[in-house]
């Protein structure tokens, strides 16, 4: 028997762009030559804020992604074409090997050649480690059992008629909507600010430092402001985002563009029938307004929590439903190890109860809680004028106003 000889398959070389480095250092080159607005911590103090602001930052920092994009995709002299890579493909490569582990391969064979073992352990383990993918694993586990995330609505049936595409993204927002059209507007005067304390005061420091721990994989909200762009040009951006920041805490102004919040519904039930009954609603707001949120809670949580019981497990740092049952199932044992003794529970489940918080008695209570006035005044404007949308992949409902409720 004589063996034939195969033919060498084709190899195929494909050109790769490194994003992740070339781009962004391009972007804070380019960043240096933008001319963003002036601002000042001091004349957004005594000025009122306006969206104008917070937009043109905004603006500037997608034309900036815009323009620099368009400028490397074309120009040999560009620092992102000077980054690109020819990537060797072969036909016989197992479907998961993409160009970023071909990338990692000649890395590590790289630094095994040169003699370098600490860089080859690195990219070795690098390397094995996108090859396993374990988050993919456990995807396709959960699919198999069931407990995959289900996905979203695709149509619904409505008085005689299918939703589908637009017309089902504004019935949804609808029903999102409607849930606290019973609760009355918030009613809120502004309190007097005589002065504002100096722990209420952000420095740039704070602001960068959570701006670099921005989770880059995270979702975005209506801005659509890439989370990468704040966390790697965060030396840029820092400075006047600390300014608007300051601003928006010391007037008791949250600007209107974050009270904005794109909502995903996700379906409680395999196979929803009803937008009111089988839909929950997931709030994806700007990330910037998160940052500031974070801040605000945290100095609202050193306000009231000498107010909160022991047994609050709930919205509490460290803790979570597992010591709730710790604690019940201790108190139901010691009480049941006593003779004749019997054990009565009441279970309440509050419908909607993140969807009908009532502004106005929210707001009370950090009255009387002792919650400083200037924060007080912060979370009014922050509750007043929301407005949300529903998003179904690309498609997007018209916006609608919520009286009541918090996002989540």
């Amino acid at each position: 028997m004589v063996r034939v000889p195969q033919p060498d398959k084709p190899k195929i070389w494909v050109t790769v762009l490194d994003l992740k480095k070339n781009s962004i250092s391009c972007i804070n080159i380019t960043m240096l030559t933008q001319d963003f607005p002036n601002i000042r911590h001091m004349d957004l103090r005594e000025n009122p804020i306006n969206c104008g602001v917070v937009k043109s930052i905004s603006t500037r920092a997608l034309h900036v992604i815009s323009d620099c994009y368009s400028f490397n995709m074309t120009s040999t002299n560009s620092p992102i074409t000077g980054g690109m890579q020819s990537i060797k493909l072969h036909p016989s490569d197992k479907p998961w090997i993409n160009t970023n582990i071909k990338k990692l391969i000649a890395k590590r064979q790289r630094a095994w050649l040169t003699g370098h073992p600490s860089a080859y352990s690195f990219y070795r383990n690098k390397t094995t480690k996108l090859c396993s993918n374990p988050k993919k694993w456990w995807k396709n586990i959960k699919a198999l059992s069931g407990f995959a995330k289900p996905s979203l609505p695709s149509c619904l049936y409505h008085d005689g008629e299918f939703k589908r595409g637009a017309d089902l993204a504004d019935l949804i927002a609808e029903s999102f909507s409607k849930v606290s059209d019973d609760i009355p507007a918030l009613s809120f005067t502004k309190l007097p600010i005589t002065t504002i304390p100096n722990e209420f005061i952000l420095s740039p420091q704070q602001v960068e430092y959570e701006l670099s721990n921005i989770k880059v994989h995270k979702s975005v909200g209506p801005d659509a402001i890439p989370n990468w762009l704040l966390k790697f040009c965060v030396s840029f951006l820092s400075s006047p985002i600390c300014s608007i920041f300051n601003s928006s805490i010391a007037q008791g102004a949250f600007p209107n563009t974050w009270k904005c919040a794109d909502v995903i519904p996700i379906s409680k039930v395999p196979n929803p029938k009803s937008a009111d009954d089988d839909l929950r609603p997931i709030s994806l707001t700007s990330v910037l307004s998160k940052i500031l949120e974070r801040f605000i809670y945290l100095w609202l949580l050193s306000s009231i929590h000498p107010h909160i019981v022991p047994y609050q497990y709930g919205n509490i740092k460290n803790c979570s439903t597992t010591h709730q049952l710790i604690h019940l199932i201790h108190h139901w044992l010691v009480e049941t190890d006593k003779p004749e003794n019997l054990i009565r529970s009441c279970m309440i489940d509050f419908s909607k109860a993140f969807d009908r918080i009532d502004h106005n008695i929210l707001l009370m209570k950090l009255t009387n809680l002792d919650v400083p006035p200037i924060l007080i005044n912060w979370c009014a404007n922050f509750l007043q004028d929301r407005q949300l949308r529903v998003k179904l992949g690309e498609i997007r409902s018209n916006w609608k106003q919520i009286k009541a409720g918090v996002p989540q």
